[in-house]
């Protein structure tokens, strides 16, 4: 019987979902956790005819999980078991840890050549929102039958759909042309007629040209942000059929390669703001220490604090520290009895509390390092939240991951921000002092 690896990395759940999809359509699949001590016995991984990345967008944004899981160990199995044709399927964050690897869309050298972005869906008349949308959405195959292990299926697919988060993103338009023209786009979202639609409802995540999933140029690889697994009557079960149909056939494609690709580094200067909100957990925060074991494997010893960011422009005339407070006070940006939070106002930088107020501090923002989406749909988001709970005044709010590296000079975090683990300049830039 085939056999499947289904893999869950750090900030995923188990998904007994995906193990069924597979039991349904002829197929064994085993669950681990991507550190289970079993699949780490040498060529233990190397048994199954296929894996599966799975794991459901946790509501973090600019955590860099995918990134991360991308470089750890077992990717580096996975990988070379691709390169040997057995079939990688990545579903939702495991979409996202097959973007940020290169296994998708699959240059020569595995560039880093798109993000999965978890923006909001576009609402008519509005910019995109946050929320639950939970609802069916219908999927149909563009490629051409058997370009791929995954879309050997007739009709369409409806398949649930929580959330309108998360878009396929290309930070060189070339790229996409590539993809078009080699039928590695296998998906598109429609409406129930089979019609291509580049809005919402039917859109989830304002993704390029409604697509749904992709493939690498040899067909043994596909990222999905829908999980094809998850509605118990088997709308995507076609899926699995058809990656059924593929092994057991042993199938393999005429493709074209894509070549080499650069995508060039996006590091920009800080944008001037009148307020500055560094806001953090009290409690330890293991993101920290993943991503300094990430770097220092690297070659980067550093020590890493890791701030949520809050810029904010005000109208002219408005008094800078006077709104500072109202913004604190109203716990519209951060929860001061869970967490810390740190204001700079021009270049005076303060801690703060409900008891004392705004007291001065010392830091050092030459250290900071500032991630941003292109596209801050958060920033938009929190700025309608502001003028509501605040002042009608704010002219805007932007958002970000701050970085605070400690034990590093000029050059090293030139050479942190070239590793592309902190952001992915498909869809993100740094801004840097």
């Amino acid at each position: 019987m085939i056999r499947f690896a289904v893999l869950f990395f750090p900030g995923s759940k188990p998904e007994s979902e995906t193990v069924r999809a597979f039991s349904r359509s002829g197929m064994e699949a085993e669950q681990f956790p991507w550190n289970d001590p079993l699949l780490l016995e040498e060529g233990r991984l190397e048994d199954f005819d296929g894996y599966c990345l799975v794991g459901k967008w946790n509501g973090e944004r600019g955590d860099r999980l995918g990134a991360i899981a991308a470089r750890d160990p077992v990717m580096e199995t996975i990988k070379k078991e691709a390169s040997k044709g057995k079939v990688v399927l990545g579903i939702g964050r495991g979409a996202e840890i097959l973007a940020e690897s290169g296994l998708i869309p699959g240059y020569d050298s595995l560039e880093l050549a798109c993000a999965v972005v978890w923006t909001g869906m576009p609402q008519e008349g509005r910019g995109a929102e946050a929320g639950i949308r939970d609802r069916g959405i219908h999927l149909k195959s563009i490629a051409p039958k058997n370009r791929s292990a995954f879309n050997s299926v007739a009709g369409l697919l409806e398949l649930p759909f929580g959330h309108g988060e998360g878009q396929f993103v290309f930070g060189n338009p070339a790229t996409l042309k590539a993809l078009r023209g080699n039928g590695q786009i296998l998906f598109q979202y429609c409406d129930e007629r089979g019609k291509a639609k580049a809005s919402a409802p039917l859109l989830p995540g304002g993704s390029n040209e409604a697509i749904a999933a992709l493939c690498n140029p040899a067909g043994n690889v596909m990222a999905i942000i829908s999980h094809p697994g998850r509605d118990p009557l088997g709308g995507g079960d076609a899926i699995f059929a058809s990656i059924r149909e593929w092994i057991g056939g042993k199938v393999k494609v005429a493709h074209n390669r894509l070549g080499k690709l650069q995508i060039p580094e996006d590091i920009r200067p800080f944008e001037p703001a009148d307020l500055e909100f560094l806001v953090r957990p009290k409690k330890p925060d293991p993101l920290e220490r993943s991503m300094e074991a990430v770097l220092g494997k690297a070659g980067f010893k550093v020590a890493l604090t890791r701030y949520d960011y809050w810029s904010v422009k005000l109208f002219l005339g408005m008094d800078p520290k006077g709104m500072a407070l109202q913004i604190l006070r109203s716990g519209v940006i951060a929860d001061v009895g869970s967490q810390w939070v740190t204001t700079r106002i021009g270049k005076e930088v303060y801690s703060y509390s409900p008891e004392k107020g705004l007291q001065p501090i010392e830091m050092s923002p030459e250290r900071w390092l500032v991630v941003r989406e292109r596209f801050d749909s958060v920033g938009e988001w929190k700025a309608e939240e502001v003028r509501k709970q605040v002042r009608k005044e704010v002219e805007s709010v932007g958002y970000g991951v701050l970085w605070d590296v400690e034990k590093a000079d000029e050059k090293a975090l030139y050479g942190i921000i070239r590793t592309k683990i902190l952001y992915n300049p498909n869809s993100m830039y740094i801004m840097k002092h």
